[in-house]
């Protein structure tokens, strides 16, 4: 479980690392996917009783972790990008 849940998350942040210094932009669709995968398997892992809070608990698991994390500082960086954009645009306009 472990080895699979980082090599996911390593995967992960490799795609977003290749597509963000490739094309400077980043898709909701691979931050959507990570992110839904990360926190239904976090959650599905904490209800079972053998694992129980482990995954949030574990330093063999900070990797996923820090992905998940790092998926949503992209996403807050993305989404500020528009809205100084979209400002810019609304000054300039008019």
């Amino acid at each position: 479980y472990v080895f699979v849940v980082n090599l996911i998350g390593v995967h992960a942040l490799v795609l977003a690392a290749k597509q963000v210094l490739s094309t400077n932009k980043f898709t909701v669709e691979l931050y959507a996917a990570y992110t839904i995968f990360y926190i239904i398997g976090t959650f599905g892992a904490t209800h079972v009783p053998v694992v129980g809070w482990t995954p949030l608990k574990s330093l063999e698991q900070l990797g996923p972790c820090a992905a998940f994390f790092g998926y949503q500082l992209l996403w807050l960086c993305e989404v500020l990008g528009k809205k100084q954009v979209r400002a810019r645009v609304g000054f300039m306009g008019g």
